[in-house]
């Protein structure tokens, strides 16, 4: 196959990356003029293996990120969505790590996959480990730094979370499945519904993924938190859903528990006194 140079090499690259993107209008003659078979094999045919090879390239990606989510469609299935995703949503970032990025999306807004609830959780869910495991490092603060804080500094004290760490709210018990998809030992469970959304938490330790669920009190405290509260202003919140007649004394130590649980997983990696 030779392409020859009839116009300037950047025209030539961009006419190249828009037919492996979008095909050409003629299969037979995909660049007219531009690119000439051999005795072999005509031109469609010979541009024809770069375009499979390309979305062959996207779909080994995407069952890479969305190994359960495979699982549970099984090949033909998965190869479905994964084409209509490729011609939907085209890789537009220079590394390929990030092209899966909008198939949680795209499940959740998209006929027919919208319809199925459970398949936008087990994306969710697996592209939040993805995200997690490549999140950058950060040291986390331990208990003695914290002890160390002056009890006049405690009311507008704030924290800053480890990059790694991801919150989401799922409606099935896709992490099992996850889980059981990753061990390999036979095929995994289906999922099931959980009733109501369940809290959950991601974060790394080291090279370790580690995730649990949540009671909805730590949810809401972690999700204020996270978004600039200080402690006490954690413990007027916590006050505000407890018995009325204890809040006062029983909302600081609930709120030191979640600091605690917090800092003994490794999520809190830095304080302020302005939070």
């Amino acid at each position: 196959m030779t392409m020859p140079l009839r116009m300037p090499l950047a025209d030539l690259q961009f006419r190249f990356q828009d037919f492996l993107l979008n095909g050409g209008d003629d299969p037979q003659d995909p660049l007219p003029g531009l690119v000439s078979g051999t005795s072999k094999a005509g031109a469609g045919e010979l541009m024809a293996v770069y375009f499979n090879a390309y979305r062959l390239r996207l779909m080994e990606v995407l069952g890479e990120d969305f190994k359960a989510l495979k699982v549970f469609l099984g090949e033909d299935g998965f190869e479905t969505l994964a084409l209509a995703y490729i011609d939907q949503h085209p890789s537009r970032h220079p590394s390929i790590r990030w092209f899966g990025q909008r198939l949680p999306l795209c499940l959740a807004t998209h006929p027919p996959y919208r319809d199925e609830p459970v398949l936008r959780d087990l994306a969710a869910w697996e592209w939040a480990l993805g995200e997690a495991f490549d999140a950058a490092d950060a040291d986390p603060v331990t208990f003695e730094q914290v002890a160390a804080v002056p009890p006049d500094a405690w009311d507008g004290l704030g924290f800053t979370f480890q990059p790694a760490l991801r919150r989401l709210d799922l409606e099935w018990n896709v992490p099992a499945y996850r889980a059981a998809v990753e061990d390999g030992a036979g095929a995994p469970e289906a999922p099931a519904p959980s009733g109501a959304p369940v809290p959950w938490l991601i974060w790394r330790r080291g090279l370790d993924t580690l995730y649990r669920s949540m009671e909805a009190d730590e949810a809401r405290a972690l999700d204020l938190v996270r978004a600039g509260a200080g402690f006490g202003a954690l413990c007027a919140d916590l006050a505000q859903t407890m018995d009325p007649e204890q809040a006062p004394e029983q909302a600081p130590g609930r709120a030191a528990t979640f600091l605690r649980t917090w800092i003994d997983d490794g999520l809190v990696c830095g304080l302020s006194a302005d939070g």
